[in-house]
């Protein structure tokens, strides 16, 4: 027998207690959520926004904060001063995949867009971070189109993508059986961007930046400064140049590169820094 579609109010409440067991935290929904209902044939639908899709279309500033380490209270707390996007690092950082997946939650329930640089651009890895509720993918050490077509095929589900489907969340949570319509929402729900770090992929940063499905591009200055030459010194004059070379290109394809439109700290600076300021 086939059971009945909750009310709002009732999804509201068992989304609510979903939080990772153990977790003294409770989350309340509020118009910054990332999740609005609609309902369709009696099927209530949740839908995620996300903040640098968002961004890049209105052409305005966003900014968030960049973690290396799983900090949910400290997410918490930054959340509240305004966050748009909450940044974890799966490639350098200390996370594991339950870790991930408690993040975004927090980062759900603080309407907070939840972005993660994966440790490289293969199709079961992005899965693994968009089934735990991951909204913008940032695949790093890309130098050719090929691979930024195969990131894009694994973030997207059809007919931009081939992303696979299974029961992570935030889909378990909805049960309901319009299939269509959540994958085209969840389609305009997540961001893919891309790293460059070597010399390599700056001589095909223009190919790359123009597959379908790739939001904004990004440089991964240490890696790539080393590549050029000038190991330790993003700074160098060659590699600035190259850097705004390649930019160019990019940005004469109609996409932005990150610092166009984010403004980013990393969560160690901004602890450091509030020592300095409070404990002088």
């Amino acid at each position: 027998m086939q059971s009945k579609v909750a009310s709002w109010s009732s999804v509201k409440r068992i989304i609510d207690k979903s939080y990772v067991a153990g977790r003294n935290i409770r989350f309340p929904f509020s118009e910054r959520s990332l999740y609005r209902s609609w309902q369709k044939n009696g099927r209530i639908f949740l839908i995620s926004r996300n903040s640098l899709k968002q961004a890049i279309v209105e052409t305005r500033r966003i900014k968030g904060v960049h973690f290396t380490y799983p900090a949910l209270a400290a997410m918490e707390i930054l959340a509240a001063g305004g966050l748009d996007y909450i940044y974890i690092d799966g490639e350098h950082g200390a996370f594991t995949i339950s870790d991930v997946e408690a993040c975004c939650i927090v980062a759900d329930r603080l309407g907070v867009t939840p972005v993660a640089r994966v440790p490289d651009g293969t199709a079961p890895v992005i899965t693994q971070f968009l089934d735990r509720g991951v909204r913008g993918i940032i695949v790093p050490h890309v130098e050719t189109e090929e691979q930024a077509r195969i990131a894009a095929e694994a973030t997207y589900f059809a007919p931009l993508g081939q992303r696979s489907f299974g029961g992570g969340r935030p889909y378990a949570h909805v049960g309901n059986k319009d299939i269509p319509s959540l994958l085209k929402q969840a389609n305009a729900g997540v961001s893919l961007s891309l790293m460059i770090e070597t010399a390599k992929g700056l001589d095909n940063i223009a190919a790359i930046a123009a597959v379908p499905g790739v939001d904004y591009l990004s440089f991964g200055m240490f890696d790539l400064c080393q590549s050029l030459g000038h190991p330790g010194d993003p700074k160098h004059p060659e590699v600035t140049a190259a850097v705004e070379a390649a930019a160019a290109k990019v940005r004469a394809l109609g996409k932005p590169i990150r610092e166009d439109f984010i403004t980013f700290a990393w969560i160690n600076d901004l602890v450091v820094e509030g020592a300095r300021r409070l404990l002088p």
